[in-house]
């Protein structure tokens, strides 16, 4: 009767479950192990001592998403490019290994249509809502950085990371 009853609680307790073990210990110290899964119910046993060891699933690593652009956006009147930061944005384009599209950009640039290119629509928005100059960083899952006058080598770096 005991076990019937430890078998109704484990049902209970798992209304459904995908895939569930219970365990119920019973009031003899004796210890019922039930299984549900997918609306079947297995009693895998009764014990006197039981040991349970979890297991906890380990996700994988997530990957941080890859820098696809970087855009200094600047005011040529106000701000021209520091020389530390173009060689950096030019070296980053030499480098075969590097994905990275690294481009200087006037705030006033338009095309043949009087339009601002489409490559740097969100780039000049982003650096505009916090003041130029900014190095823009535009990563793969449209993640948008942006790091407010750059001077140097080592703030180039630091924002691709």
């Amino acid at each position: 009767m005991r076990y019937a009853l430890a078998l109704l609680v484990a049902c209970v307790a798992t209304q459904g479950a995908a895939d569930d073990l219970i365990l119920v210990e019973l009031s003899g110290g004796q210890t019922i192990a039930v299984r549900m899964s997918e609306g079947s119910v297995e009693v895998l046993g009764v014990f006197e001592t039981i040991t349970v060891i979890k297991a906890t699933p380990v996700n994988p690593p997530v990957n941080p998403p890859k820098v696809t652009r970087a855009t200094y956006v600047y005011e040529k009147d106000s701000n021209p490019v520091p020389p530390e930061v173009a060689a950096e944005l030019q070296r980053l384009n030499a480098d075969a290994d590097s994905s990275v599209v690294a481009t200087e950009f006037e705030e006033d640039t338009k095309n043949g249509l009087g339009e601002t290119p489409t490559q740097y629509v969100q780039a000049l928005k982003a650096a505009k809502a916090e003041g130029l100059p900014c190095l823009v960083i535009e990563q793969a899952d449209g993640t948008i950085k942006v790091v407010s006058d750059p001077r140097t080598k080592a703030d180039v770096l630091e924002a691709l990371e």
